[in-house]
């Protein structure tokens, strides 16, 4: 069933589909009470929906991981069956939909995915859970699923002081250790960047943010070729709202992060970061920009060279960014954006220059995205 791009985007993930490079996005749809996949192709002028999933599938976490396998892997936290949430994948050409495993059911863990999920060694899939009954998810735990065999594994069932209200994507570094952020945990309840060993036998906070103006991390990481991890803050106590996004970046062997470059009060960058061959970082943020809706910037890895590629409500548009970027091998920058003032939003796409902006498909959504 294929339906208009009038319909809540709400991940943008893109990835190489026989040498070519093609968009993948996911929907929610409230009326539908489903998802649903769209597919942008390099010849495509207008992306289609087409509803894959077998069963509904609601508040999906993260954004697909592309495994080794060649499938790609979601996780929602509420399913059919009066799950807790599932883990499911489908084929490259968004097909073979497949519900790899219930939460709730025999395992009895008594959580809900709170995360994204991430492809360690050996081709392991590791997520994180939060309590169900606690909204802030104070408590939870670190699981390893097995795609081969489909079966799921508490590895560490972290504390509050750990790791309160994380929602991480955990990052698999390159060192072996799988490294995460939560925005409470910690003394006082202001964030920490944790990680943990592959096994789940050692996990360790790394860092925790009371002790620092920048505080609240958010639940990316990106590994530098340099070797550092990078990631960002999203309040600091020297703005008066506190809403001041901060971008830090850390060594595994010296775990106190460096802030690099203050956004300013009121500016948040939107998900993660991406970096380019060159080692250039780019992101988008909610706000800020020339038109207060947001911009795409460009740093460099010490964050001494910062430039708004793009600030949204230029050229007559009226547009405010919505997602963090994603860089495709084109050097194309692609995200989502909404229409304001009764314009249209949709997906767009920038080069790593700055220059060509390129609202791709314009499209109102029913209801805004998440």
């Amino acid at each position: 069933m294929k339906h208009s791009l009038l319909i809540l985007l709400s991940f943008l993930f893109c990835l190489p589909l026989a040498a070519q490079n093609t968009i993948l996005g996911q929907t929610r749809n409230y009326n539908l009470k489903s998802g649903g996949l769209f597919r942008l192709g390099p010849n495509s002028q207008s992306p289609e929906v087409e509803d894959i999933f077998a069963e509904p599938l609601f508040e999906t976490q993260g954004k697909f991981l592309s495994h080794s396998n060649g499938r790609l892997y979601g996780v929602c936290s509420f399913g059919a069956n009066r799950s807790r949430g599932a883990i499911y994948s489908f084929n490259q050409e968004g097909e073979d939909f497949r519900t790899e495993y219930y939460f709730g059911g025999q395992d009895k863990e008594g959580s809900i995915p709170v995360g994204g999920l991430c492809e360690g060694q050996n081709g392991m899939i590791f997520g994180i859970l939060g309590i169900e009954e606690l909204y802030s998810h104070s408590t939870g735990s670190i699981y390893r699923f097995d795609p081969k065999n489909r079966k799921l594994n508490i590895l560490h069932q972290y504390t509050a002081l750990e790791a309160a209200g994380t929602t991480a994507t955990l990052l698999p570094a390159s060192d072996g250790w799988l490294y995460g952020t939560s925005p409470f945990g910690g003394e006082p309840c202001e964030g920490t960047i944790f990680r943990m060993s592959q096994d789940g036998v050692q996990f360790e906070v790394l860092y925790s943010f009371g002790t620092s103006p920048e505080f609240q991390p958010a639940p990316y990481l990106a590994e530098h070729p340099n070797g550092f991890i990078y990631g960002h803050c999203e309040r600091n106590s020297g703005y008066s709202s506190k809403s001041a996004g901060t971008l830090f970046r850390f060594s595994p062997t010296n775990s106190t992060p460096a802030m690099l470059y203050s956004f300013g009060e009121k500016v948040i960058p939107l998900g993660g970061l991406v970096i380019d061959g060159d080692g250039n970082l780019y992101g988008a943020t909610q706000a800020g920009g020339l038109f207060l809706r947001g911009m795409v910037f460009k740093t460099d890895s010490l964050g001494d060279h910062f430039a708004d590629l793009h600030s949204f409500g230029e050229s007559g548009l009226n547009l405010q960014a919505l997602s963090s970027p994603y860089l495709d091998s084109d050097d194309f920058l692609y995200g989502l954006c909404k229409g304001v003032n009764g314009d249209s939003g949709g997906l767009y796409r920038i080069h790593t220059s700055g220059n060509d902006f390129d609202l791709i498909d314009p499209f109102q959504p029913e209801s805004k995205l998440r």
